[in-house]
């Protein structure tokens, strides 16, 4: 999977510099800038992909592996491509800048959820270039307006498009983040609300920088399993 990682930081950085900043209204957002840049990195793949607007400049995309299997159950990879506002003034870097540095990407949105966001539609690309066929089906969605109760994004799409997004089973945003920490009892799992993350950028539920050689969920598991822990 580190062959990956490359990848999905460069998504990741082109995400952030769109600044998709949803302040609660209509015209705010414009997600369009990265469904456009989904939509290009998705392409070619062989993936069925159809975008939704709800209103100019707030648009969601859906891509689509189709199962071989009808009756077999559907998963669907969400990711939203809004932010919320941010203070510059509170901010060590530039918000929308996505630099890398000493190995981590920071931003708007770094950890809510644009790396996960980019992480999902790299897989999803690894998986169709393959011509990965599940027995179910698979989808991908970058949705938008997360951030102000999705009322031109997920709400729209179920009323409007519900066909479209309609899955059996969803993996979308975890509400937290595992820290992993070293000391003399050796390494242990710390899980952080999103809102008191020590590396805390923003406004509650926003933090403003992410490791992209580690992936969360892959080091929560490595805790639960007993991996990874340093010797004593």
């Amino acid at each position: 999977m580190s062959e990956m990682v490359p990848e999905v930081t460069d998504l990741l950085q082109h995400l952030i510099r769109n600044r998709c900043v949803n302040d609660g209204t209509k015209e705010s957002g414009g997600e369009t800038r990265s469904v456009d840049l989904l939509s290009s990195y998705l392409g070619g793949t062989g993936a069925d992909m159809e975008r939704y607007e709800s209103v100019p400049g707030r648009a969601s995309l859906v891509a689509r592996i189709e199962g071989t299997d009808p009756q077999a159950p559907s998963l669907l990879l969400m990711g939203h491509t809004d932010v919320v506002p941010v203070n510059p003034d509170g901010w060590r870097r530039d918000p929308f800048g996505g630099e890398l540095v000493d190995g981590e990407v920071w931003g708007r949105g770094a950890v809510d959820m644009l790396n996960e966001t980019s992480s999902m539609a790299v897989a999803f690309r690894k998986l169709a270039e393959e011509k990965f066929r599940p027995r179910g089906t698979l989808a991908y969605l970058a949705v938008a307006d997360e951030e102000a109760l999705g009322t031109w994004g997920a709400d729209w799409l179920l009323r409007n498009q519900a066909d479209a997004v309609r899955a059996d089973y969803v993996v979308t945003e975890f509400g937290g983040v595992c820290h992993q920490r070293s000391g003399n009892a050796g390494t242990r799992l710390h899980a952080f609300p999103d809102g008191q993350r020590p590396d805390q950028g923003g406004r509650g539920g926003q933090a403003d920088r992410r490791i992209p050689g580690r992936d969360e969920h892959h080091r929560c598991v490595e805790g639960l399993r007993g991996e990874g822990r340093s010797s004593t």
